[in-house]
């Protein structure tokens, strides 16, 4: 059976990482002729509490300024159309305070068949095996995720990627078999 790709979701965060990711998440669209979504959450913009004009703040929560929010839009496009172009790739910003939900929830409702994913190879507690949301992610993803590692080589435009090798680690627990099955298709695909 062939690897069939719907959907790949690349969730970015502007770094180096994020787009070293994208070249992956590019290559691979182009190779199972599968559309790429691209999400940017804003997690990170300051929060502005809307006062009421009875002295308490109002119960609608904060809100973004609309201007921040057109400049981090601008940001993404910009990001995404350096590293890989702008031709057949869907991009979609986001306000949200908990981006690994966000993610996950797009992955759900999108139909994503693949999520790829970069790291930033932090040390730290919160980052000894993955980027921290990377890692969140990984529990709670509706489907497989390609974790690309910042020492890895970009993913070349216009040639399929070519794994020479394909390492699957198994526990004989479901998932790493369901693991071992997406392994060989993968190998199968890439000869």
């Amino acid at each position: 059976t062939m690897l069939t790709l719907q959907r790949i979701l690349c969730p970015i965060d502007l770094s180096e990482s994020s787009r070293l990711a994208l070249t992956y998440a590019r290559a691979l669209s182009s190779w199972y002729e599968a559309p790429l979504t691209v999400m940017h959450v804003c997690a990170d913009l300051p929060v502005f509490e809307m006062a009421s004009p009875f002295g308490h703040t109002a119960s609608s929560g904060g809100v973004i300024e609309e201007a921040q929010l057109a400049e981090r839009r601008a940001a993404v496009r910009a990001f995404v159309w350096s590293t890989i172009g702008a031709e057949g790739v869907d991009i979609i910003v986001r306000e949200a305070t908990d981006a690994k939900a966000e993610i996950v929830n797009e992955a759900g409702t999108d139909g994503a068949s693949l999520l790829v994913m970069g790291t930033h190879g932090r040390t730290g507690i919160d980052h000894m095996l993955l980027g921290s949301t990377t890692e969140k992610v990984l529990h709670k993803a509706p489907c497989p995720i390609l974790v690309v590692p910042p020492h890895a080589a970009p993913a070349e435009s216009g040639t399929p990627i070519i794994f020479r090798r394909i390492l699957c680690a198994i526990d004989f627990s479901t998932s790493s078999l369901l693991a071992l099955s997406h392994a060989l298709e993968l190998a199968q695909e890439a000869d």
